[in-house]
């Protein structure tokens, strides 16, 4: 059950005050890091590969998914290399993950879950943080959320255009943080099991339905991994999804090295982060 009332003038204020809370908070944690100028571990790449595409040099390699440094690219370019304004449209991009989540709550229970849910997503440590580390994570987070709204769209509307909507962002997601492609089978699983209480002026939806349905939103989603994917394979010479990047993230996670190469020393505007010998055949 969801709900389809209007918001109030209250949920306004409500909100209000949550964009409120959520970027003071976010403003507060980012002071004691400002004066700091080193880069670590994923922060060097992802600048180094803005870096490149902003200098018109592209998307060196497939490593990595492409979005995030191609977003903080365009920032880069308009900002003058200005990390900080990075920093700030992150913020903003925060604000926006708050409003999201609100309004799936909102849109689920009611406006006091909203403002719950909402007042969660403002203060959460790991959203706040990562508002000011230049990772992936908090466009993926927003991208994912972003989706969920579509689909919640869906779910009140029954509209082809918010199905198609929610695919396209999550195959956007899928390019910020791969893993995130295989939420597509999810959904549309969930798409052909929910359609069984689905009634549409009176009558249940025909399975047909159903699953024009779930193969729109998968589609959709695949129409914009498919490019990135032709692109790695030229590349690469082999057929790579969306990145090379596989099992390195467990191993980094688990093994840390002594010698701090994969961390770096992130001094100075020549940020880098040298692959040791056999994983550049990963296309780093």
């Amino acid at each position: 059950m969801t709900n389809t009332s209007s918001p109030s003038a209250r949920w306004w204020t409500l909100l209000v005050a949550l964009l409120l809370v959520a970027a003071a908070v976010r403003w507060l944690a980012w002071q004691p890091f400002r004066d700091v100028d080193t880069l670590r571990g994923d922060e060097a790449y992802y600048v180094r590969t803005a870096r490149s595409i902003a200098a018109g040099e592209g998307h060196p390699g497939s490593f990595r998914p492409p979005l995030y440094p191609a977003a903080m690219a365009l920032v880069l370019e308009a900002s003058g290399d200005d990390l900080d304004a990075v920093r700030w449209a992150q913020i903003g991009l925060g604000l926006l993950l708050v409003v999201l989540v609100a309004d799936l709550a909102r849109r689920r229970f009611d406006e006091r879950a909203g403002f719950v849910a909402g007042l969660a997503a403002a203060v959460q440590p790991s959203l706040v943080h990562y508002s000011h580390f230049l990772w992936s994570e908090l466009l993926a987070a927003t991208l994912l959320a972003a989706t969920l709204w579509c689909l919640a769209r869906w779910c009140q509307s029954r509209a082809m255009p918010w199905l198609i909507a929610g695919g396209l962002v999550l195959g956007a997601t899928a390019l910020t943080k791969e893993i995130w492609l295989y939420f597509a089978v999810v959904v549309a699983a969930w798409i052909l099991w929910s359609s069984r209480t689905i009634e549409t002026r009176g009558k249940a939806w025909p399975p047909r339905r159903a699953w024009i349905s779930a193969l729109v939103f998968v589609l959709s989603a695949a129409a914009v991994v498919l490019p990135w994917t032709v692109r790695n394979t030229r590349l690469q010479g082999a057929p790579v999804l969306i990145s090379t990047c596989r099992w390195f993230p467990i191993a980094v996670g688990n093994l840390l090295p002594e010698d701090d190469w994969l961390l770096g020393d992130g001094r100075g505007g020549e940020e880098r982060r040298e692959i040791p010998a056999g994983l550049d055949e990963l296309g780093a």
